[in-house]
């Protein structure tokens, strides 16, 4: 085998583990998008749950204060 040929094989070689490194590298950014997607929904969903909070106590304090007055 001349030193040209083995190059090539070389160079096929390589172009084989790019083609491999590419396709991991894609499979890690999917996983990192699905997870940052997952969390974008837990953060939205969390953020909904202290909105709701927030008004319950809103309108507990205002029924506290109208039985408070309706006490006095």
């Amino acid at each position: 085998m001349g030193e040209l040929e083995q190059l090539l094989a070389l160079v096929k070689q390589k172009e084989m583990e790019i083609a491999d490194n590419d396709s991991n590298f894609e499979a890690v950014e999917n996983k990192i998008n699905k997870v940052a997607f997952r969390f974008k929904e837990m953060q939205s969903s969390i953020q909904q749950g202290i909105a709701s909070f927030k008004q319950m106590i809103i309108f507990i304090d205002k029924r506290v204060s109208k039985l408070d007055k309706e006490a006095t």
